[in-house]
């Protein structure tokens, strides 16, 4: 009990304060690391699927090739029709908007 009595406040105090940061401190930091964890995961996974496709061989990523071209062709009509329905209403329309209006 003498030990007890001997116990200063303060040094209670910080002590009990240490071990609430390092809990807190503790649980933050496990957070962050399951968060780059799993962001490391999925940037590894599509690295590795990347790596397959182009390590099978021609017949394996052809496919996959012409698949990329396709949705890059959509993607540039769509921005095209884009540009042009733009101009509609403007000292710049085109023919195409003649269709839509």
């Amino acid at each position: 009990m003498d030990f007890l009595a001997d116990l200063d406040f303060g040094v209670l105090v910080l002590v009990c304060g240490c071990c609430i940061a390092l809990v807190f401190f503790g649980g933050i930091i496990s957070f962050a690391l399951g968060v780059v964890g799993a962001a490391f995961d999925i940037i590894g996974s599509v690295v590795g699927i990347i790596l397959d496709i182009l390590g099978g061989g021609p017949v394996a990523w052809c496919g996959c090739l012409v698949a990329i071209v396709i949705l890059l062709g959509c993607g540039g009509v769509m921005l095209a029709l884009a540009n042009a329905l733009s101009t509609c209403g403007t000292p710049e329309a085109v023919n195409f908007c003649r269709i839509f209006s």
